[in-house]
């Protein structure tokens, strides 16, 4: 009697053995897509009321002229991080995802080349679909590429240094040997996440409604993308490489 397959396994790979190799994502694909479609029905909602209601106005409106008035009497060591950490996570993240894949395709690590490329890659494609369809205004203009001014919703960074901060985690937690080294590695990850929303909202160059949408999104995406990710090397490779089944 053959064993029962993973969720979304091919059906070449049977054997127990490979079963053990298949990485979390194909483990428990359906926690994983549930997780991706609750998430995305969550984004369709808060869209939904953002475009035909008032529901997140006051709220909106609230945050901002509050996150306003502390900027203007933050002292400078603290303006200095927070101007710090918009341009850090702005530019460096890009580049760090550059060549992450660059290096990967090149040495041949197809799984952590296809999580990089999918899912931080992605992101960044997706987010500019979405923030140009929907088109919200911004608190305060910020312009790009010679005066283009970037639509609010959803918020790129919150979408973006999600996909980035989870994939990274994703690839490197099993390397991870001790249960306090897990714990401070998630906890490093969750106060950056929390710390990129706060940046967003200290400057006013977004709406608390932009940000919820743009980790809703997050969520949506990079957990679609790594099971994707995971699901085409599997299906390239035949197996997951050894010592790389996170």
């Amino acid at each position: 009697m053959k064993p029962n397959q993973p969720n979304g396994m091919p059906g070449s790979l049977t054997s127990n053995r490979r079963q053990r190799r298949f990485p979390f994502t194909l483990r428990h694909s359906k926690l994983v897509l549930g997780i991706a479609a609750v998430a995305l029905i969550l984004f369709l909602l808060v869209t939904v009321l953002l475009i035909t209601t008032s529901f997140f106005q006051a709220m909106d409106t609230r945050l901002l002229s509050y996150f306003s008035h502390t900027r203007e009497a933050a002292p400078d060591w603290l303006a200095t991080i927070f101007v710090w950490f918009q341009n850090f996570t702005s530019v460096v993240w890009g580049v760090v995802t550059a060549v992450l894949i660059l290096f990967w395709l090149a040495t041949r690590h197809t799984r952590r080349f296809l999580l990089m490329l999918i899912s931080v890659a992605g992101a960044e494609l997706l987010w500019l679909a979405l923030v140009f369809a929907i088109g919200r205004e911004r608190p305060e203009p910020v312009a790009v590429f010679g005066g283009i001014n970037l639509p609010s919703y959803p918020s790129g960074h919150a979408l973006f240094n999600l996909a980035f901060y989870v994939t990274l985690t994703y690839i490197f937690y099993g390397e991870v040997r001790s249960t306090r080294g897990k714990r401070a590695l998630l906890g490093v990850v969750s106060l950056l996440l929390v710390f990129t929303g706060l940046n967003r909202l200290f400057f006013s160059v977004h709406y608390f409604s932009d940000l919820l949408g743009g980790y809703l999104m997050g969520v949506a995406w990079t957990a679609f993308a790594l099971w994707l990710a995971d699901w085409l090397t599997v299906r390239w490779k035949g197996e997951i490489p050894e010592g790389d089944n996170t």
